[in-house]
């Protein structure tokens, strides 16, 4: 019977969530950390870049107005909508992403790309998760100090998933850019001399 490590709870096996808290299971996290290549003495690139989405600004917000004094209310909607994105991305958006990664390392299996993408998700996968649990830990404890500090674990955690998916963006954007540079002359380069066809 797999334990939940955040509430202790013991859940049924096969499960990936804590039926109590919902919290990612060890195995759960193992298994979608192991579609990535991440190996141990390698230097990763940390992000440098913060992205602010609008999810993530809305959370900010409501805990902004609720240290001032409004109802948690807002907050748990925001950690409840943004847990549900987060679920989707680790239940889908990964395994889409290891496909993808796969395919690269097979066409580069010297370069470093699939490396640094697979380092960032895992590494933005464990911070999201570890955030998005202590907040929802923290706040009906009320203790305001731990919440904005898992708001910005949270925060790096996303900072990392979404530098991966920039990276993706920029090397599909890198890739059509030179088939549409090189399709030209391949295609001349294949018909036939005038004459001949």
């Amino acid at each position: 019977m797999p334990q939940c490590l955040i509430c202790s709870v013991e859940n049924l096996p096969n499960v990936s969530r804590c039926a109590s808290c919902g919290a990612m299971l060890r195995q759960a996290v193992e298994a979608a950390n192991g579609m990535f290549d991440f190996e141990e003495g390698r230097r990763y690139q940390a992000p440098t870049e913060t992205f602010d989405t609008e999810n993530l600004a809305q959370l900010r917000m409501a805990i902004d107005d609720w240290l001032d004094g409004a109802d948690d209310a807002q907050v748990r909607v925001w950690l409840k909508h943004i847990r549900k994105h987060f679920e989707e991305f680790t239940g889908h958006g990964m395994a889409q992403l290891a496909r993808a990664l796969e395919v690269e390392k097979r066409l580069n299996s010297e370069g470093e790309f699939h490396h640094q993408v697979g380092y960032l998700v895992r590494k933005g996968v464990a911070l999201c998760e570890e955030g998005l649990h202590g907040m929802e830990t923290s706040l009906p404890a009320e203790d305001e100090h731990e919440l904005q500090k898992y708001l910005d674990v949270f925060r790096q955690g996303n900072d990392h998933i979404c530098t991966a998916l920039q990276m993706i963006s920029d090397r599909q954007e890198m890739l059509n850019e030179a088939v549409e540079r090189f399709a030209p002359e391949a295609e001349e380069a294949t018909s036939a001399p005038d004459g001949l066809a």
